[in-house]
């Protein structure tokens, strides 16, 4: 029953029916489901302080991390009110991050853990497109309309719309994101031989994502899926995976591409505005390198885009996380991902372990590269303290948790050079991120 009502709540997250429909407006659906879930999984949550539990996984302390450096930035700015309000509502995230590693606990769970998130993903997008295309009605100012200017080949200007949702995902980049990690995952169930030929109705589902990442016009988030391609191909067949994966996807990219041309480069436009974020929130990093400006975690049902009274956040999760938490806690964001694709990676790498189950196996490769493409696409967003980051932070967890295998790719333990190279991987983030702003900005 815990596993059920844990698919409850991700539904109540990623669903959100209460945004989208006026029957379920003053309905407290996350309460109603997170509770009961909580009780239910309660020993399975008391089983994360036993030895050997997942909580061992650099990227969990990682988590915990972030948690802590969350309330400290607060007291040491003397604001003891925030700290404990914005502790609370990080803290939430933390408890579903918890449940997904405690809970999502057997091979068999996994399998309809991932079933189910791309099922939900396939009823948010198909309701999106059938409001794109005035087919539907939902709640007013529920999906609001993202429009942008292209500048088409004869000079003209003219709008385009953005297909976008409603919720903690809202924005069209972030959407075509959290759409690319669904398709990596679709991609796993579609390549399921086992299924015979009712694996290939997954070709639904995925033409649908697919045309919903195509509607975003996102050329970030669609890059990002064209390198979690990459990363997927490689750990399937090595370079000439890589290259099949991509060639796959290149007139997907290509006409996200062309879809937007425009006189955007580095120097103008859209670049431009997020290098010029960039450069503010770095400003504020290095005026307050040891514990930042403090972070605004926005509550579950609230919108994340907008925090300190009308700033624009940085546009890349990684500088906001050390702006806001300072050096400590940016380099706990840093290292969630750095571990999480490095303990995934290692089942690959330097040569592949004897799995004990052949779906585990089979899911290795589509979950790197699901995780590959959120962690680029963070590279363009600032979604440091929402559910979805950690429900992909989880999985690799939870993964090398179930994964069994000879040797024993689980257990990552804490060497020199390990640490080494999570701090000089962050650096050199930093000294990128600098060395473009300078180069790049238009002051």
């Amino acid at each position: 029953m815990d596993f059920f009502f844990f698919l409850l709540v991700n539904a109540a997250l990623l669903l959100r029916p209460a945004e989208l429909f006026t029957q379920f407006q003053d309905v407290p659906v996350y309460l109603y489901t997170m509770i009961p879930c909580l009780v239910l999984s309660l020993p399975a949550l008391l089983g994360l302080l036993l030895p050997g539990s997942p909580l061992r996984h650099p990227a969990c302390l990682m988590v915990l991390g972030i948690l802590g450096s969350v309330g400290v930035s607060h007291l040491i700015h003397s604001d003891a009110g925030r700290a404990w309000d914005e502790t609370i509502e990080f803290g939430k995230v933390v408890v579903y991050f918890a449940l997904l590693i405690s809970v999502v606990n057997t091979p068999g769970r996994m399998r309809w853990f991932l079933i189910a998130l791309i099922g939900f993903a396939l009823i948010t997008t198909t309701v999106a497109l059938l409001h794109y295309h005035n087919m539907l009605e939902v709640r007013p100012k529920a999906i609001s309309t993202a429009v942008d200017e292209r500048i088409d080949t004869s000079g003209n200007r003219e709008l385009i719309h953005r297909l976008q949702l409603t919720g903690i995902l809202q924005d069209p980049n972030e959407y075509c994101v959290l759409l690319g990690v669904m398709v990596l995952l679709t991609l796993y169930q579609l390549t399921n031989s086992r299924a015979g030929d009712v694996r290939y109705l997954w070709i639904i589902p995925l033409a649908v994502l697919l045309y919903g990442i195509v509607l975003t016009f996102s050329r970030g988030g669609q890059l990002a899926l064209f390198i979690g391609l990459l990363a997927a191909g490689v750990a399937l067949y090595g370079v000439r995976g890589a290259v099949t994966f991509g060639l796959l996807f290149v007139p997907i990219l290509a006409f996200a591409f062309l879809s937007r041309q425009s006189a955007d480069t580095l120097e103008t436009s859209t670049s431009q505005t997020r290098i010029q974020m960039w450069s503010d929130w770095l400003a504020r990093y290095i005026g307050s390198p040891l514990v930042g400006v403090g972070p605004e975690v926005v509550p579950l049902d609230k919108d994340q885009r907008v925090v300190n009274e009308g700033d624009l956040l940085a546009h890349n999760s990684f500088i906001q996380a050390f702006a806001d938490l300072g050096t400590f806690g940016g380099l706990c964001f840093w290292g969630a991902f750095f571990f999480g694709i490095g303990g995934l990676a290692r089942y690959g790498w330097p040569s592949r372990p004897v799995f004990f189950d052949p779906e585990m196996e089979r899911l290795f490769p589509f979950l790197l590269g699901a995780v590959c493409v959120y962690a680029v696409g963070l590279m363009t967003l600032s979604l440091c303290y929402i559910v979805p980051t950690y429900l992909v932070l989880g999985l690799p967890v939870a993964y090398s948790q179930i994964a069994k295998t000879w040797p024993d790719r689980s257990e990552i333990s804490w060497t020199g050079p390990r640490l080494g190279a999570w701090f000089a991987s962050a650096l050199g983030f930093l000294a990128v991120i600098y060395l473009v702003v300078r180069l790049f900005r238009n002051y």
